[in-house]
């Protein structure tokens, strides 16, 4: 079974059902609420996201300590102009794959 952007959104509504006053994403204009994992907790951005932003920490960057490791007013700059740069499409057809590999996606 592979998973799809709409798997996402029964997330995100079961996030919501679950955490009523749960933040949202910290992706600009972004409306889905952080990701929550159990026995790792809240996340600041949604999973869409953070599979992004995975994928821009280890598959694109050259020094990923370097951003990692900076404070956030400077790197979601960054990650944001990444993400606009690649457009909407390219994001999701990165962020499905991401999404295929093992890991928690029960929603």
């Amino acid at each position: 079974m592979s998973v799809t952007l709409k798997d996402l959104e029964i997330r995100y509504a079961n996030i919501r059902k679950d955490y009523p006053t749960i933040e949202n994403c910290s992706v600009k204009d972004c409306p889905n609420p952080v990701d929550i994992t159990e026995g790792m907790g809240k996340d600041t951005t949604c999973s869409y996201h953070r599979l992004m932003f995975d994928y821009w920490i280890y598959e694109v960057l050259v020094n990923p300590l370097k951003v990692a490791t900076m404070p956030k007013e400077e790197r979601r700059p960054q990650f944001e102009n990444f993400l606009s740069k690649l457009g909407k499409a390219k994001c999701d057809e990165i962020v499905l794959r991401l999404a295929q590999e093992p890991i928690n996606w029960d929603c």
